[in-house]
């Protein structure tokens, strides 16, 4: 065997190796090339376009999260605002204080804005009248309208023209946010305020800015982002009047009595009157020996004024007259830290 032949079996190990390195390498289990998303679907093919991602609307805030690279997108999709108080709770309340007692009614003004044109709505509206019946408030059917922020001439003629107490204000709706290929995304702002229209006080005010469902109906994206809103609103309404209702419905009266011809008599009716429910303080002004006059002092609440005269012959002191029970001057203006109840 000549030298040469004996070379060639040598080289055949070394010719294998550089053959096996020019190869392309190729890794298990991936398809080569990868295939495009969905997203990148080439114009006039029938793939399906999904919708992009959403990020959720913090609870009660309008304040927008980011949603990758691009343009921020809020969404109402998460759970709704959870109320401070149970609906036990809140009916509780509401038979203690007999706020059930007084009549109410819901102003609303909802619009949706849809491509056709705005159209009005009811969503919140029948959202809080389900609500407050479920709470046992006595809702009046009324479509008397109020302003969102009236004047306290307007609050007076719209409780004598309606006969009413209370009264839920709501305004706003819902527009497009955006739209991607076929599927709509509304967004729906609504403001809540309920007013005592006796004391002129706020007792609630929120507004609500939430995102509904896509939908490649466009009437019903724009639903579902008003009863986004609606929830929210509703919760915090009818939890914040539960809460609220008696600091916010406080006047102050004047109370004269006779046949009292004991200081200590005195005293004892001032004790005897703020026990009574709806009063929050009684303070005994002054009293005469000679007349046997005491005048006091009552803070109570605008519905327990009436009664005033009641509560003192329920405590049978004696030979007690009331000689008068005057408001006095305007109903009094209840303290933000009274309010705040936080």
């Amino acid at each position: 065997m000549t030298p040469r032949a004996l070379q060639l079996p040598a080289l055949l190990p070394f010719l294998y190796a550089v053959a096996l390195g020019c190869q392309a390498v190729r890794h298990e289990g991936q398809d080569w090339p990868p295939p495009r998303p969905a997203a990148e679907a080439t114009p006039g093919s029938n793939a399906p376009v999904a919708p992009p991602p959403e990020t959720r609307l913090e609870q009660g805030t309008g304040a927008r999260s980011p949603a990758g690279v691009g343009e921020a997108v809020v969404s109402g999709v998460g759970p709704a605002l959870k109320g401070r108080l149970s609906d036990a709770e809140k009916q509780s309340v509401l038979e203690k204080s007999l706020i059930s007692l007084l009549r109410v009614i819901l102003s609303s003004e909802e619009k949706l804005q849809l491509s056709a044109g705005p159209e009005a709505s009811t969503t919140a509206r029948g959202a809080l009248t389900t609500k407050l019946a479920e709470l046992q408030f006595k809702v009046i059917e009324s479509d008397a309208r109020l302003g969102f922020s009236p004047s306290e001439e307007d609050q007076d003629r719209y409780r004598l023209r309606n006969d009413c107490n209370l009264v839920f204000l709501v305004e706003g709706g819902a527009k497009q946010a955006d739209k991607f290929g076929e599927f709509f995304s509304f967004e729906s702002q609504l403001k809540g305020k309920v007013l005592n229209l006796t004391a002129h006080q706020v007792i609630a005010e929120k507004t609500f800015l939430k995102r509904g469902k896509r939908a490649t109906d466009e009437r019903q994206a724009a639903e579902s982002a008003q009863e986004a809103a609606a929830a929210d609103l509703v919760a915090y309404l009818s939890d914040e009047v539960a809460r609220k209702w008696e600091v916010t419905s406080l006047v102050k009266v004047d109370l004269e009595v006779s046949g009292l011809g004991q200081f200590a008599q005195a005293d004892d009716l001032r004790v005897g009157l703020q026990r009574r429910p709806g009063v929050f303080y009684v303070s005994l002004e002054s009293w005469d020996r000679g007349s046997e006059r005491a005048k006091y002092e009552v803070l109570c609440r605008f519905d327990v004024e009436r009664f005033i005269g009641a509560y003192v012959d329920e405590l049978r002191l004696g030979n007690v007259v009331v000689k008068s029970v005057k408001r006095k001057g305007e109903e009094i203006r209840a303290r933000k830290g009274l309010l705040d109840l936080r």
